[in-house]
Parts: structure tokens; C-alpha cells; sequence
């Protein structure tokens, strides 16, 4: 190779990589999340002690929308690139996606019933011995876009309590969550890998449907 042409594919391919990474960035700048509380209990958190929080917050900059099939999908927040089993994440899970689309249109009240919308929460980060998820309980779902398609957007925000399933008890004050995302397929949108492993509660799937 001559040194010209050596020194134009370098160009070429400084360019590629600054149009990946500014591509990257504003794709993703519209996408954000959060979830906050007055009052929190998880047990354990470290070791064997629970630690109750006031004022808990999160916030997530790494939003994903993971289609199972045409009927389920989860849209999964988190912050950083650590994977799930070191993140806090939420999981606000849909089972039936037509339902809750034609239910939102007619203006009808969308329970997190966990049967056709869950939501789970897990404090892998800040509570590292917490046994499992939190599941949220006595919720409404309020959606502003819940367009599933590649490019559509979906964005909300859900009230709810948590709750541990071992004691069946309430943990929490009413927990506010709000999202928005807007649904984009393959690299370099997948900017977070997730561990694949025959026990994953939500699986990977080749993006947004």
C-alpha cells in the first residue's frame, strides 16, 4: 500500500469513528428516566441489615427497549454501562402490547396489575446482598407515546408502592417513575450489552420491534 492511499483510508476511518460517536450521542440525548421516593426499606441490603433511605432518587441514562415477541417487550432503565447484575435497574414489563395500546387510546386506566404491565425494581448497586427484585404494587400507568414501531417514542411516568414478595409487605412510600425513550434498532443504538444467561428474566432479543 502507498503511503497516500495508507494515509486516506486513515482519514477515512478517523472520520467513521467521530461520525459513530457524535451519532451516538445525539441519538441518545432524548432519552431519559428517573425514579424517586420519600421513603425506602430494602432487606437486606448489606450483609444481613436493612437500610431504609429517605428522599431515594435514581436517575438512568441508559434506556433499552427489548422486544421478546409481537405481544411482549420490556423497556429496561439503568445508568452506566456495569451490567445488570452491578446496576440498579428498573424493568417496566408489557405482556400484551395491543391491550395496552387500544386501552390507552380509549382512555381507560392502565393498572400495573402484574399481569399485562409489571414493574420490578432491583438495587444491585446500592444494596449488593438484596435477594430479589422489589415488584411494584397498587399502580397506574399514565403514558404520553406509546408508539412500539422502530423510531416511535415511548414516554410516561407510573405511581406505585413497592413491594417484597417474601413478606408480602409494603417497603416503600408511593414511588414515582417517569420515562421516555425513543425506539431504535441494532449498533450503534444497543449501547449497553447485557450478560446472556439461561436464567435471565428478560431475554435478548435483535432489538425494538
Amino acid at each position: 500500500m502507498t503511503p497516500s492511499i495508507a494515509t486516506a483510508n486513515l482519514r477515512l476511518f478517523k472520520t467513521l469513528v467521530s461520525f459513530f460517536i457524535i451519532g451516538s450521542v445525539v441519538a441518545y440525548a432524548s432519552d431519559s428516566g428517573g425514579l424517586a421516593a420519600e421513603s425506602l426499606v430494602i432487606s437486606p441490603c448489606k450483609g444481613d441489615q436493612a437500610t431504609e433511605f429517605s428522599a431515594f432518587s435514581m436517575e438512568f441514562d441508559r434506556l433499552a427497549w427489548i422486544s421478546l415477541n409481537e405481544t411482549v417487550a420490556t423497556l429496561e432503565l439503568r445508568k452506566g454501562h456495569k451490567a445488570p447484575t452491578e446496576s440498579d435497574f428498573v424493568a417496566l414489563q408489557f405482556t400484551d402490547l395491543d391491550d395496552t395500546k387500544n386501552r390507552w387510546q380509549a382512555g381507560e386506566k392502565l393498572a400495573i396489575d402484574n399481569d399485562k404491565i409489571r414493574v420490578s425494581v432491583s438495587f444491585n448497586q446500592t444494596c449488593p446482598d438484596q435477594v430479589q427484585p422489589l415488584i411494584a404494587h397498587e399502580g397506574e400507568l399514565f403514558l404520553d407515546s406509546f408508539d412500539v414501531r422502530d423510531g416511535g417514542e415511548v414516554a410516561g411516568n407510573a405511581l406505585f408502592y413497592l413491594k417484597d414478595l417474601r413478606t408480602n409487605e409494603n417497603v416503600s412510600s408511593e414511588v414515582r417513575l417517569e420515562f421516555s425513550v425513543v425506539l431504535k434498532r441494532g449498533s450503534p443504538h444497543e449501547f449497553f450489552s447485557r450478560t446472556l444467561t439461561a436464567t435471565n428474566i428478560f431475554e435478548h432479543s435483535e432489538g425494538a420491534r
